[in-house]
């Protein structure tokens, strides 16, 4: 009888640490569901040259224009997420960066 209650308490705690670690998992997403998604890693930077403002600078250098930018991130080297495309036929007073069309843009870790 005291084994049962032993096993049973054990199991408990097992299927308890499992669901944790399960929720953990789930919850946080990785650099590999960002990318899966279509984002790509950027930072804001306070560009106040060629008559620009923020712009974004991608990894490899690239700067992109994303026209206006939300008060939230207006901070200069946050790390962010962003999904754009680009806008064609566009004119800005911006020369530094390509002109995009921000669809999504998330703070990073």
């Amino acid at each position: 009888m005291v084994y049962l209650l032993i096993d049973s308490l054990i199991m408990r705690k097992f299927v308890s640490f499992i669901g944790v670690i399960l929720v953990l998992f789930f919850s946080c997403k990785t650099e590999y569901a960002y990318t899966a998604e279509g984002f790509v890693k950027a930072e804001v930077r306070n560009y106040d040259v060629d008559g620009c403002g923020y712009l974004l600078f991608l990894e490899n250098g690239k700067k992109l224009n994303p026209g206006e930018l939300k008060e939230e991130f207006r901070k200069d080297a946050l790390k962010v997420w962003i999904r754009y495309s680009l806008r064609k036929g566009v004119m800005t007073t911006c020369m530094a960066g390509e002109n995009i069309q921000l669809n999504d843009i998330r703070k990073r870790k």
